[in-house]
Protein backbone atom coordinates (compact mmCIF):
# COMPACT_ATOMS: atom_id res chain seq x y z
CA UNK A 1 0.00 0.00 0.00
CA UNK A 2 1.30 3.41 -0.97
CA UNK A 3 1.16 6.04 1.79
CA UNK A 4 1.49 9.76 1.11
CA UNK A 5 3.35 11.49 3.94
CA UNK A 6 2.69 14.82 2.22
CA UNK A 7 4.51 17.83 0.81
CA UNK A 8 7.21 19.08 3.20
CA UNK A 9 7.82 22.85 3.05
CA UNK A 10 11.33 24.23 3.35
CA UNK A 11 10.84 25.55 6.91
CA UNK A 12 9.64 22.17 8.21
CA UNK A 13 12.40 20.30 6.40
CA UNK A 14 15.05 22.68 7.80
CA UNK A 15 13.84 22.17 11.37
CA UNK A 16 13.61 18.39 11.09
CA UNK A 17 17.03 18.18 9.42
CA UNK A 18 18.67 20.28 12.17
CA UNK A 19 17.12 17.99 14.81
CA UNK A 20 18.46 14.94 12.98
CA UNK A 21 21.96 16.44 13.11
CA UNK A 22 21.72 16.65 16.92
CA UNK A 23 20.25 13.21 17.52
CA UNK A 24 21.96 9.83 17.66
CA UNK A 25 20.24 7.76 14.98
CA UNK A 26 22.55 4.80 14.37
CA UNK A 27 21.46 3.60 10.97
CA UNK A 28 23.31 0.29 11.34
CA UNK A 29 21.20 -0.42 14.44
CA UNK A 30 17.94 0.26 12.66
CA UNK A 31 17.31 3.66 14.27
CA UNK A 32 15.84 6.63 12.48
CA UNK A 33 13.10 9.28 12.49
CA UNK A 34 9.59 8.29 13.47
CA UNK A 35 6.93 10.04 11.37
CA UNK A 36 3.24 9.68 12.16
CA UNK A 37 0.00 11.63 12.10
CA UNK A 38 -1.41 12.95 15.39
CA UNK A 39 -4.74 14.77 15.42
CA UNK A 40 -4.40 15.62 11.76
CA UNK A 41 -0.83 16.95 12.10
CA UNK A 42 2.23 15.34 10.51
CA UNK A 43 4.55 14.74 13.48
CA UNK A 44 8.24 13.81 13.63
CA UNK A 45 10.04 12.32 16.63
CA UNK A 46 13.64 11.30 17.26
CA UNK A 47 15.85 10.80 20.29
CA UNK A 48 19.33 10.42 21.73
CA UNK A 49 20.33 8.80 25.01
CA UNK A 50 19.05 11.73 27.10
CA UNK A 51 16.79 13.82 24.84
CA UNK A 52 13.57 13.41 22.87
CA UNK A 53 12.68 15.86 20.08
CA UNK A 54 9.12 16.10 18.78
CA UNK A 55 8.31 18.39 15.83
CA UNK A 56 4.77 19.04 14.60
CA UNK A 57 4.62 19.75 10.87
CA UNK A 58 1.77 20.87 8.68
CA UNK A 59 -1.79 19.53 8.75
CA UNK A 60 -2.03 16.26 6.91
CA UNK A 61 -3.78 12.88 7.14
CA UNK A 62 -2.25 9.44 6.68
CA UNK A 63 -2.45 6.06 8.37
CA UNK A 64 0.30 4.38 10.36
CA UNK A 65 3.75 5.23 11.73
CA UNK A 66 7.03 4.84 9.84
CA UNK A 67 10.71 4.83 10.80
CA UNK A 68 12.82 6.36 8.05
CA UNK A 69 16.62 6.82 8.00
CA UNK A 70 17.86 10.21 9.18
CA UNK A 71 20.09 10.24 6.12
CA UNK A 72 17.01 10.41 3.91
CA UNK A 73 15.96 13.76 5.42
CA UNK A 74 19.52 15.11 5.26
CA UNK A 75 19.67 14.07 1.58
CA UNK A 76 16.29 15.67 0.93
CA UNK A 77 17.57 18.91 2.41
CA UNK A 78 20.63 18.81 0.14
CA UNK A 79 18.54 17.97 -2.92
CA UNK A 80 15.93 20.66 -2.33
CA UNK A 81 16.37 24.09 -3.84
CA UNK A 82 15.84 27.30 -1.86
CA UNK A 83 12.15 27.94 -1.36
CA UNK A 84 11.24 24.52 -2.72
CA UNK A 85 9.27 21.64 -1.25
CA UNK A 86 9.64 17.89 -1.29
CA UNK A 87 7.08 15.11 -1.13
CA UNK A 88 7.53 11.85 0.73
CA UNK A 89 5.70 8.63 -0.08
CA UNK A 90 6.14 5.17 1.36
CA UNK A 91 5.42 2.09 -0.71
CA UNK A 92 5.83 -1.23 1.12
CA UNK A 93 9.36 -1.01 2.60
CA UNK A 94 10.65 1.91 0.50
CA UNK A 95 10.45 5.66 1.15
CA UNK A 96 10.68 7.99 -1.85
CA UNK A 97 11.48 11.70 -1.69
CA UNK A 98 10.76 13.87 -4.71
CA UNK A 99 12.00 17.44 -4.81
CA UNK A 100 10.06 20.24 -6.49
CA UNK A 101 13.24 20.79 -8.53
CA UNK A 102 12.91 17.30 -10.01
CA UNK A 103 15.36 15.20 -8.01
CA UNK A 104 14.38 11.89 -6.42
CA UNK A 105 15.80 9.72 -3.60
CA UNK A 106 14.77 6.24 -2.44
CA UNK A 107 15.73 4.44 0.78
CA UNK A 108 14.34 1.47 2.68
CA UNK A 109 12.31 2.11 5.82
CA UNK A 110 12.78 0.10 9.00
CA UNK A 111 10.78 -3.10 9.36
CA UNK A 112 10.43 -2.45 13.12
CA UNK A 113 8.66 0.77 14.05
CA UNK A 114 8.75 1.99 17.67
CA UNK A 115 5.73 3.52 19.36
CA UNK A 116 5.38 7.28 19.51
CA UNK A 117 6.64 8.31 22.96
CA UNK A 118 4.34 10.39 25.12
CA UNK A 119 5.13 12.22 28.35
CA UNK A 120 2.56 12.36 31.14
CA UNK A 121 4.41 13.95 34.06
CA UNK A 122 2.56 16.73 35.87
CA UNK A 123 4.86 19.79 36.18
CA UNK A 124 4.88 21.90 39.34
CA UNK A 125 7.28 24.51 37.90
CA UNK A 126 6.93 26.50 34.66
CA UNK A 127 8.73 29.46 33.09
CA UNK A 128 7.83 31.37 29.92
CA UNK A 129 10.54 33.23 28.05
CA UNK A 130 11.33 34.35 24.50
CA UNK A 131 13.23 31.76 22.48
CA UNK A 132 16.15 34.10 21.62
CA UNK A 133 16.58 35.10 25.28
CA UNK A 134 16.76 31.45 26.27
CA UNK A 135 19.23 30.77 23.47
CA UNK A 136 21.53 33.46 24.81
CA UNK A 137 21.61 32.26 28.41
CA UNK A 138 22.17 28.67 27.22
CA UNK A 139 25.17 29.92 25.22
CA UNK A 140 26.59 31.60 28.32
CA UNK A 141 26.13 28.41 30.35
CA UNK A 142 28.04 26.46 27.70
CA UNK A 143 31.13 28.70 27.80
CA UNK A 144 34.09 26.91 29.39
CA UNK A 145 36.87 28.56 31.44
CA UNK A 146 39.54 30.18 29.28
CA UNK A 147 43.10 28.88 28.78
CA UNK A 148 43.06 26.02 31.27
CA UNK A 149 46.40 24.41 32.09
CA UNK A 150 44.77 20.97 32.23
CA UNK A 151 41.97 20.96 29.70
CA UNK A 152 41.15 17.29 30.32
CA UNK A 153 40.40 18.09 33.97
CA UNK A 154 37.15 19.66 32.73
CA UNK A 155 35.85 16.17 31.98
CA UNK A 156 36.72 14.76 35.41
CA UNK A 157 33.05 15.37 36.17
CA UNK A 158 30.13 14.98 33.74
CA UNK A 159 29.07 18.35 32.24
CA UNK A 160 25.82 18.96 34.11
CA UNK A 161 24.07 22.19 35.01
CA UNK A 162 20.96 23.32 36.84
CA UNK A 163 17.83 25.05 35.60
CA UNK A 164 16.41 27.03 38.52
CA UNK A 165 13.03 28.78 38.48
CA UNK A 166 11.93 31.31 41.11
CA UNK A 167 9.17 33.91 41.37
CA UNK A 168 10.43 36.26 38.66
CA UNK A 169 13.23 34.58 36.71
CA UNK A 170 14.92 31.52 35.30
CA UNK A 171 18.55 30.86 36.24
CA UNK A 172 21.09 28.50 34.66
CA UNK A 173 23.98 27.41 36.87
CA UNK A 174 27.14 25.40 36.16
CA UNK A 175 29.74 24.63 38.82
CA UNK A 176 33.44 24.94 37.95
CA UNK A 177 34.82 24.87 41.50
CA UNK A 178 36.22 21.36 41.03
CA UNK A 179 38.86 22.80 38.65
CA UNK A 180 39.38 25.99 40.67
CA UNK A 181 37.34 28.33 38.43
CA UNK A 182 34.34 30.55 39.24
CA UNK A 183 30.90 29.07 38.71
CA UNK A 184 28.68 30.26 35.87
CA UNK A 185 25.35 31.71 37.01
CA UNK A 186 23.18 33.45 34.39
CA UNK A 187 19.68 34.77 35.07
CA UNK A 188 16.88 36.03 32.82
CA UNK A 189 13.48 37.50 33.79
CA UNK A 190 10.59 35.16 33.03
CA UNK A 191 6.92 34.65 33.70
CA UNK A 192 6.88 31.76 36.18
CA UNK A 193 4.70 29.54 38.32
CA UNK A 194 6.13 27.53 41.19
CA UNK A 195 9.80 27.29 42.03
CA UNK A 196 12.42 24.57 41.98
CA UNK A 197 15.43 23.21 40.13
CA UNK A 198 16.28 20.50 37.61
CA UNK A 199 19.70 19.07 36.71
CA UNK A 200 20.48 18.19 33.09
CA UNK A 201 23.30 17.99 30.56
CA UNK A 202 24.26 21.64 30.05
CA UNK A 203 26.17 21.03 26.82
CA UNK A 204 23.12 19.28 25.40
CA UNK A 205 20.69 22.10 26.18
CA UNK A 206 23.16 24.66 24.77
CA UNK A 207 23.60 22.65 21.58
CA UNK A 208 19.89 22.02 21.13
CA UNK A 209 18.80 25.62 21.62
CA UNK A 210 21.48 27.08 19.37
CA UNK A 211 21.46 24.57 16.52
CA UNK A 212 17.76 24.17 15.90
CA UNK A 213 16.82 25.84 12.61
CA UNK A 214 14.16 28.27 13.86
CA UNK A 215 13.70 31.68 12.22
CA UNK A 216 11.08 33.10 14.59
CA UNK A 217 11.40 34.40 18.15
CA UNK A 218 8.37 32.68 19.61
CA UNK A 219 7.64 32.30 23.30
CA UNK A 220 8.77 29.01 24.77
CA UNK A 221 7.71 27.26 27.96
CA UNK A 222 10.07 25.40 30.26
CA UNK A 223 8.29 23.02 32.62
CA UNK A 224 9.25 20.21 34.98
CA UNK A 225 8.35 18.48 38.22
CA UNK A 226 11.07 19.51 40.66
CA UNK A 227 10.34 16.67 43.10
CA UNK A 228 9.85 13.49 41.10
CA UNK A 229 10.15 14.53 37.46
CA UNK A 230 12.35 12.56 35.07
CA UNK A 231 12.12 15.10 32.23
CA UNK A 232 12.43 18.83 31.68
CA UNK A 233 10.32 20.00 28.76
CA UNK A 234 11.14 22.94 26.48
CA UNK A 235 8.30 23.61 24.06
CA UNK A 236 6.94 26.09 21.53
CA UNK A 237 4.50 25.88 18.65
CA UNK A 238 7.34 24.56 16.46
CA UNK A 239 9.00 21.93 18.64
CA UNK A 240 9.05 20.10 21.97
CA UNK A 241 12.23 18.74 23.55
CA UNK A 242 12.37 16.56 26.65
CA UNK A 243 15.68 16.42 28.53
CA UNK A 244 16.45 13.58 30.94
CA UNK A 245 17.20 14.45 34.54
CA UNK A 246 20.89 14.00 35.35
CA UNK A 247 22.40 13.15 38.70
CA UNK A 248 24.62 15.81 40.23
CA UNK A 249 27.20 16.06 43.00
CA UNK A 250 28.06 12.76 44.62
CA UNK A 251 24.94 11.26 43.05
CA UNK A 252 26.78 11.16 39.71
CA UNK A 253 28.84 8.29 41.08
CA UNK A 254 25.98 6.28 42.59
CA UNK A 255 25.42 4.10 39.48
CA UNK A 256 29.16 3.40 39.39
CA UNK A 257 29.13 2.15 42.99
CA UNK A 258 26.24 -0.19 42.21
CA UNK A 259 28.00 -1.34 39.03
CA UNK A 260 31.16 -2.10 41.04
CA UNK A 261 29.22 -4.22 43.55
CA UNK A 262 27.50 -6.12 40.76
CA UNK A 263 30.74 -6.72 38.85
CA UNK A 264 32.44 -8.06 42.00
CA UNK A 265 29.34 -10.14 42.82
CA UNK A 266 29.05 -8.50 46.24
CA UNK A 267 25.58 -9.08 47.67
CA UNK A 268 23.83 -5.74 48.31
CA UNK A 269 20.53 -3.92 48.69
CA UNK A 270 19.83 -0.40 47.46
CA UNK A 271 17.40 1.59 49.60
CA UNK A 272 15.09 4.36 48.34
CA UNK A 273 16.99 6.97 50.38
CA UNK A 274 20.25 6.26 48.56
CA UNK A 275 21.85 3.99 51.18
CA UNK A 276 23.47 0.74 50.12
CA UNK A 277 23.70 -2.24 52.46
CA UNK A 278 26.36 -4.72 51.36
CA UNK A 279 27.58 -8.11 52.57
CA UNK A 280 31.37 -8.05 52.26
CA UNK A 281 33.30 -11.02 53.62
CA UNK A 282 30.44 -11.84 56.04
CA UNK A 283 30.40 -8.29 57.45
CA UNK A 284 27.45 -5.92 57.09
CA UNK A 285 28.70 -2.72 55.44
CA UNK A 286 26.74 0.50 54.93
CA UNK A 287 27.77 2.65 51.94
CA UNK A 288 26.81 6.32 51.48
CA UNK A 289 27.84 9.12 49.14
CA UNK A 290 28.33 12.71 50.34
CA UNK A 291 28.60 16.00 48.47
CA UNK A 292 31.45 18.41 49.10
CA UNK A 293 34.37 20.14 47.42
CA UNK A 294 35.47 16.56 46.80
CA UNK A 295 32.52 14.16 46.77
CA UNK A 296 33.24 11.13 48.95
CA UNK A 297 32.16 7.54 49.48
CA UNK A 298 31.86 6.53 53.13
CA UNK A 299 31.66 2.87 54.15
CA UNK A 300 30.85 1.97 57.76
CA UNK A 301 30.49 -1.22 59.79
CA UNK A 302 29.21 -1.73 63.33
CA UNK A 303 31.82 -3.13 65.71
CA UNK A 304 29.64 -3.55 68.83
CA UNK A 305 25.99 -3.01 69.76
CA UNK A 306 24.75 -1.88 73.19
CA UNK A 307 28.11 -0.50 74.26
CA UNK A 308 27.95 1.82 77.28
CA UNK A 309 29.27 5.22 76.33
CA UNK A 310 31.56 6.53 79.09
CA UNK A 311 34.70 8.58 79.48
CA UNK A 312 36.97 5.54 79.50
CA UNK A 313 35.55 4.25 76.22
CA UNK A 314 35.80 7.64 74.51
CA UNK A 315 39.42 8.04 75.61
CA UNK A 316 40.22 4.59 74.18
CA UNK A 317 38.56 5.47 70.87
CA UNK A 318 40.57 8.71 70.68
CA UNK A 319 43.75 6.76 71.32
CA UNK A 320 42.89 4.24 68.60
CA UNK A 321 42.19 7.00 66.10
CA UNK A 322 45.67 8.50 66.56
CA UNK A 323 47.21 5.27 65.24
CA UNK A 324 44.91 4.66 62.28
CA UNK A 325 45.31 5.72 58.66
CA UNK A 326 42.27 6.05 56.42
CA UNK A 327 39.76 4.77 59.00
CA UNK A 328 38.07 6.23 62.09
CA UNK A 329 36.18 4.65 64.98
CA UNK A 330 33.48 6.40 67.01
CA UNK A 331 30.38 5.97 69.22
CA UNK A 332 26.92 6.41 67.71
CA UNK A 333 23.74 5.74 69.71
CA UNK A 334 25.37 3.10 71.94
CA UNK A 335 27.08 1.49 68.97
CA UNK A 336 30.78 1.46 68.19
CA UNK A 337 31.21 2.12 64.49
CA UNK A 338 34.25 2.05 62.22
CA UNK A 339 34.29 3.98 58.95
CA UNK A 340 36.51 4.57 55.96
CA UNK A 341 36.28 7.17 53.18
CA UNK A 342 37.60 7.76 49.69
CA UNK A 343 37.01 10.25 46.89
CA UNK A 344 34.19 9.28 44.55
CA UNK A 345 36.45 9.62 41.52
CA UNK A 346 38.31 6.49 42.73
CA UNK A 347 35.14 4.38 42.86
CA UNK A 348 36.72 1.63 40.76
CA UNK A 349 39.28 1.07 43.55
CA UNK A 350 36.76 0.31 46.31
CA UNK A 351 38.24 -3.13 47.05
CA UNK A 352 41.04 -1.65 49.16
CA UNK A 353 38.56 0.51 51.04
CA UNK A 354 36.29 -2.42 51.89
CA UNK A 355 39.15 -4.77 52.74
CA UNK A 356 40.61 -2.26 55.18
CA UNK A 357 37.25 -1.51 56.76
CA UNK A 358 36.33 -5.17 57.33
CA UNK A 359 39.77 -5.98 58.73
CA UNK A 360 39.47 -3.12 61.24
CA UNK A 361 35.90 -4.06 62.20
CA UNK A 362 36.93 -7.63 63.01
CA UNK A 363 40.02 -6.53 64.93
CA UNK A 364 38.28 -3.82 66.97
CA UNK A 365 35.40 -6.11 67.90
CA UNK A 366 37.83 -8.57 69.45
CA UNK A 367 39.76 -5.78 71.18
CA UNK A 368 36.95 -3.60 72.58
CA UNK A 369 34.36 -6.28 73.40
CA UNK A 370 36.24 -7.78 76.38
CA UNK A 371 37.15 -4.31 77.63
CA UNK A 372 33.79 -2.51 77.40
CA UNK A 373 31.13 -5.13 76.82
CA UNK A 374 28.47 -4.88 74.15
CA UNK A 375 27.27 -7.40 71.59
CA UNK A 376 28.98 -8.31 68.36
CA UNK A 377 26.78 -7.70 65.27
CA UNK A 378 25.16 -10.67 63.61
CA UNK A 379 27.02 -12.19 60.73
CA UNK A 380 25.80 -11.07 57.32
CA UNK A 381 23.45 -13.62 55.78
Amino acid sequence: MKVNIGDIPESELDLVMSAVRMSVLEEDKGRGILVTCINGVRTWQMNSSDTWITIPGENHQFEGSYLIPGRLLISAFSLNSAGGTCSITINADTATVKSSSGGEIQMAVSTKTPEFKTFSEEPNVTAKIQFRDFQRICSVLGEMPIDLDDFMAVFAQPPVGQVIVDKKSITLRRSWSYIGCPDTVVKQPAETTGSGSFTLGHLMIDGMMNRLSINSDSEITIRFNSEIGQYLEVSSDEFTIHFDRRLDGAGIYFPQVVEYLEEKKISHLVHDNGLIAANYKDVNVRIQLFDGTDSIIRATATVLHSATQNVKLLRELNRLNTTRVGVRVWCDNNMIVVGAEMRCEHVKDMTGLLDGLVKEAQFLGGLLGPMFGGNAPKKAA
